[in-house]
């Protein structure tokens, strides 16, 4: 493989290219232009990106993949563009590598593993961790290219051993802090979900949302094109170290009324005093998808696992709002539910990848119905 660029070629104007096939390090020869991407953001169905030299195309897979530096994204034309690793903040952990790695591992942490030491995502929580066991801990501005999955090419989303495989006490960590996540999620967790619909009261009083096709569709754009991708995108961000107060603020101002910015805020409130409470945590008040994507800093898990219960946790409390108020009955809900899963594990994956300039809406029924709820004289739900 060679990483020639020939910029000859670029055409800044190229809006309407596509990639739609991806080709693996050493498999492809010149390329026209070359995006930097940390990693994060190499994880990507659906996406428009914007090479080095100008060149703007979309990128439109089948499946969310996993690009590794060294890669190539195959335009529709037959030309390449290169993928390289951007630098991004890491943690350079050294002392006792192969103890270290076993502990990092143990957290289904992403670890690039170098002759000297350990590379991995800045954690406060696992940067914590280390330290507590001995290890050097630096924070370095470096590409980021952990070791993939032993099973396959690029990273591990879960724990998948095989099916000869006795896995034991091996995903005793991961199952743990899985078990926590729908615990927070769950619709006992004390954040007074039922209460609210989102303005989908409003939707179902003007009939706009009268059966199951009609939710799951009105579901499938909030979720897609409103503020279940934008929540989405908050929480990853989030989970990633973003700034959270900041975050907080920007979820609060997405909110297109008042009631909606309630039960942002409101739920976000009541989950942070739960998880304080149990987990001896000192997290302050946060918007609620702000809030989860703090709380699961230290549980170890994938930016698209996270944010996918979070979205089916979401729709799940919308599905029951339709089936109490139209009403619906429960096998009807639970097949508009089971109909919104593609969506969920889509936007979770965009998310994953995403950065605050990827955040933006276009459910306007949703938002509309949201601030005609305020003007309801008879009203089941909050929002």
């Amino acid at each position: 493989m060679s990483e020639r660029i020939d910029m000859a070629h670029v055409d800044a104007e190229s809006d309407h290219a596509c990639a739609q096939a991806v080709a693996r390090a050493g498999t492809w020869d010149g390329a026209v232009d070359r995006v930097v991407l940390e990693y994060e953001a190499r994880m990507l169905r659906r996406k428009r990106l914007v090479a080095e030299g100008g060149l703007a195309f979309l990128v439109d897979l089948d499946a969310v993949v996993s690009l590794e530096d060294g890669d190539a994204l195959v335009l529709t034309d037959g030309r390449h563009v290169a993928v390289a690793a951007a630098a991004e903040p890491l943690l350079a952990v050294t002392g006792d590598l192969a103890r270290l790695a076993w502990h990092i591992g143990n957290r289904h942490t992403p670890c690039q593993v170098e002759a000297g030491r350990l590379l991995i995502r800045r954690d406060h929580v696992l940067e914590a961790m280390l330290r507590q066991l001995g290890a050097g801990v630096e924070a370095v501005i470096a590409p980021f290219r952990p070791e993939g999955g032993a099973y396959g090419h690029g990273r591990t989303m879960g724990h998948d051993h095989g099916p000869d495989q006795d896995t034991g006490t091996a995903m005793t960590t991961a199952d743990a802090a899985r078990l926590k996540l729908v615990q927070w999620l769950s619709p006992g967790f004390p954040v007074s979900g039922y209460a609210y619909s989102h303005g989908l009261e409003a939707a179902m009083v003007s009939g706009a949302v009268a059966g199951g096709d009609s939710l799951g569709r009105w579901l499938g754009d909030v979720l897609i094109f409103g503020s279940g991708r934008s929540d989405a995108i908050l929480l990853a961000l989030a989970l990633k170290g973003g700034n959270l107060a900041e975050l907080s603020d920007l979820a609060a101002a997405l909110a297109a009324s008042r009631e909606r910015r309630a039960e942002t805020m409101d739920q976000g409130a009541a989950f942070v005093a739960t998880v304080n409470a149990i987990d001896g945590r000192d997290l302050p008040p946060l918007a609620y998808p702000v809030a989860v994507g703090a709380a699961a800093r230290g549980l170890g898990l994938a930016a698209p696992e996270v944010a996918a219960v979070y979205l089916h946790a979401f729709a799940a409390t919308l599905v029951q709002a339709a089936v109490r108020f139209i009403p619906l009955g429960q096998t009807a809900g639970q097949a508009v539910l089971a109909g919104l899963h593609p969506a969920i594990l889509a936007v979770a994956a965009e998310a994953a990848a995403a950065d605050l300039a990827d955040i933006g809406g276009a459910a306007f029924g949703s938002d509309l119905a949201a601030m005609r709820h305020e003007t309801l004289e008879v009203r089941i739900f909050r929002t």
